[in-house]
């Protein structure tokens, strides 16, 4: 017995005839207002748009409780969808309605479906094998796919979620000895976002956090970023990717003068700020500031 059955009995039915496909043409299809633009969902649509996926989340969880995806659940999610969501709810429940409608477009649900859907759904939910217990896994729906080959040097790496590997400053050195920077946000320059094997308690979702919603909608947009997994990236720590140490890069600090003083901050590095009285002294202090900070136990 699959999930939205064990949970609402009778109100599921396998029988065709009397659960008809709900329509998802409006999720699909936005309303548009006089000059073709989205209606915009009004007030509080960013609260109530946390509120599915929260929720979606659940559902979709539920339905894999058994590995097993059952055209009764796609029907009864597509209600929840439509009772739920709307046109601008964004990823991943955009993802969900794309899928489950093209599936009701067909007035059947056939069991290759029902399999796609369930590989949909793990990759949303992330695989569980390898977390520890009382954790959760983090997203796969958003890795670019094929997985691209990295490189280090001038790119912009962002981390986010719990790494098997060690702690984000670990991995942030491992950047910054192979020539790259690293940033503690995604921006439109955000070259890779690496996602960590395990969530992080701290992310808005049990599974992703606003980094990731941030990189998905950036590309979307035209961002050149990409999306991968701890497990690709470190397939690139290799010994020969490191910068040697007589060709190791220069870190790209930034000197102004205000109020007498010069102040000075390094890229590399958003929280390092260094204060002095004049301009060789603020580079030298910034110098050394860095050279503490890769010095320091990880």
């Amino acid at each position: 017995m699959g999930f939205f059955k064990r949970i609402f009995g009778s109100q599921i039915s396998g029988d065709r005839r009397e659960t008809p496909f709900p329509d998802l043409t409006p999720l699909l299809r936005p309303e548009l207002d006089e000059d073709g633009q989205p209606v915009c969902g009004g007030y509080n649509e960013s609260r109530r748009r946390d509120r599915s996926v929260h929720e979606m989340l659940g559902l979709i969880k539920g339905i894999l409780a058994d590995d097993v995806v059952l055209p009764e659940e796609v029907i009864a999610l597509g209600r929840w969808l439509v009772a739920n969501t709307g046109p601008h709810a964004g990823w991943p429940i955009d993802v969900v309605v794309e899928r489950v409608g093209h599936i009701f477009e067909h007035g059947k649900i056939t069991r290759e479906e029902c399999a796609e859907l369930r590989d949909l759904f793990r990759d949303l939910a992330g695989d569980t094998d390898g977390v520890p217990l009382g954790r959760n896994s983090s997203t796969r729906l958003p890795l670019t796919d094929p997985a691209p080959e990295i490189q280090f040097a001038g790119r912009c790496f962002v981390f986010t979620g719990k790494f098997i590997y060690g702690t984000r400053r670990a991995c942030e050195r491992e950047v910054f000895e192979r020539g790259g920077t690293c940033h503690p946000d995604v921006g439109i320059r955000t070259d890779v976002v690496v996602v960590g094997y395990i969530g992080s308690v701290d992310w808005t979702f049990t599974n992703f956090g606003r980094k990731i919603e941030k990189a998905v909608a950036n590309i979307r947009s035209g961002a050149q970023t990409v999306i991968i997994a701890e497990e690709h990236w470190l397939k690139f720590l290799t010994p020969e990717s490191r910068v040697s140490t007589t060709s190791k890069r220069q870190f790209q600090g930034t000197l102004i003068q205000e109020n007498g003083a010069w102040i000075g901050r390094c890229a590399d590095f958003p929280d390092l700020v260094v204060l002095a009285p004049s301009r060789e002294e603020a580079l030298a202090k910034l110098k050394r500031s860095v050279e503490e900070i890769l010095r320091r136990p990880l």
